[in-house]
């Protein structure tokens, strides 16, 4: 049963690069990850020798639990900061969050024309478009002065899901290394 650890490593590691790819797509790439890792850690003893019944162990499972609880937040905070940056509203603020949800339901089939960032156009044009009918309904807001705050929002969720990705990376490659490093 020797052959069984490297064989998990590989479908971790395999497995691991499509939850990444998912997390572009917005999707729960991270989660689904580390509900990975948990399975293969409980599954441990059932083709790990006694004397070293574990792969990744509580602390970088520990670990990699709090990257992506980070990455979330940073995801969530980057939008937030970008529409502060561009001088928005609390109705900007709410209207980007409702967006970019909304954005993912109801824009994502307007970009099926684009392989696999089709969900992510979708969430940052309606996170654009959240905010700006937001800013827009402000006390004597223009569309001008609404477009500032707006762009900002779409920008701020570009650059929250790209440091999302990233942490997605560092915790898909934790585990990938721990896995061959048993």
């Amino acid at each position: 049963m020797a052959w069984v650890s490297p064989v998990v490593a590989v479908v971790l590691f395999c497995f691991g690069g499509l939850c990444v790819f998912g997390v572009v797509l917005q999707l729960p790439g991270t989660w689904v990850l580390l509900a990975a890792a948990l399975v293969i850690e409980l599954a441990d003893g059932l083709y790990l020798p006694a004397e070293g019944r574990t792969t990744f162990g509580p602390t970088v499972l520990a670990a990699c639990f709090a990257l992506a609880l980070l990455a979330e937040g940073l995801e969530f905070l980057a939008g937030i900061i970008g529409l502060k940056k561009g001088g928005g509203s609390r109705r900007g603020l709410w209207g980007s969050i409702i967006g970019a949800l909304a954005g993912l339901f109801l824009f994502t089939p307007f970009f099926a024309f684009v392989p696999f960032f089709g969900a992510l156009l979708g969430v940052l044009l309606g996170a654009f478009l959240g905010a700006l009918i937001g800013e827009f309904s402000h006390e004597r807001r223009t569309l001008r002065a609404a477009l500032k705050p707006a762009l900002w929002a779409a920008l701020g969720r570009l650059l929250g899901t790209t440091g999302k990705c990233a942490l997605a990376i560092v915790i898909w490659l934790t585990l990938t290394v721990s896995a061959f490093v048993r």
